[in-house]
């Protein structure tokens, strides 16, 4: 599966089944996260499929409110005139708010295609191999992390079953969490500190060692 690094059009839209119709979100730049689009419609809608993508993607953004919402992207995208709108599916997390959604695109005109040019996002550039390192002790037991890959898919299984770090209380995300050795998900940054002063899970209280679920490199 491609793993989406960032979209290549500051649009995006998701299909409302019971309207028939589109909703938009757009991107801030300045604050990071994506808001309820409401520009002005000109021109015929009509919907296209890439080729430049041959499989889905899939990334969490940020919504205006700060929560979190995982989506896919199959390679299809509105044509709104000559505007750009890449199309999404919710995966997990976040609904989008009802309040986003009276800026309504439809009808499709009727007429679709295909267009080889396209590009609708960026790939994440492969993950550099680890260098191997020292396996943590604590008390003089070696403790063996789980790995990062193993990391993740625990992460994004809590995220779909919107858990919450029994540290912080708030949801969780697996871009920003950690998952320990006895395989309980926390937020990186705090159990990160639990463990500077601690040994044990904050919530099972076995001897633990922590794996951060995602990391650029």
């Amino acid at each position: 599966m491609e793993a989406i690094h960032n979209f290549t059009t500051n649009l995006v839209a998701f299909w409302r089944p019971q309207k028939h119709a589109y909703h938009a979100l757009s991107w801030n730049s300045q604050a990071g996260y994506w808001r309820p689009w409401h520009g002005e419609i000109q021109g015929g809608l009509s919907k296209h499929k890439s080729s430049a993508h041959t499989t889905p993607g899939s990334v969490e953004i940020k919504l205006q409110n700060h929560t979190m919402l995982r989506v896919k992207a199959e390679g299809e995208f509105l044509l709104l005139g000559t505007t750009r709108i890449t199309l999404l599916k919710r995966i997990s997390g976040a609904t989008i708010p009802n309040a986003w959604k009276g800026h309504e695109l439809g009808p499709l005109i009727e007429r679709t295609g295909v267009d080889l040019a396209v590009s609708l996002w960026d790939l994440a550039p492969p993950a550099a191999p680890a260098a191997p390192a020292a396996l943590p002790m604590v008390l003089g037991t070696v403790i063996e992390p789980i790995p990062k890959r193993i990391a993740w898919m625990v992460a994004e299984d809590a995220a779909r079953q919107e858990e919450k770090c029994p540290i912080t209380m708030e949801p969780i995300s697996p871009i920003t969490a950690s998952v320990t050795s006895c395989f309980h998900t926390f937020e990186a940054e705090a159990i990160a500190s639990w463990l500077i002063n601690n040994t044990s899970c904050p919530q099972c209280r076995k001897k633990c060692v922590a794996t951060v679920a995602y990391s650029e490199a």
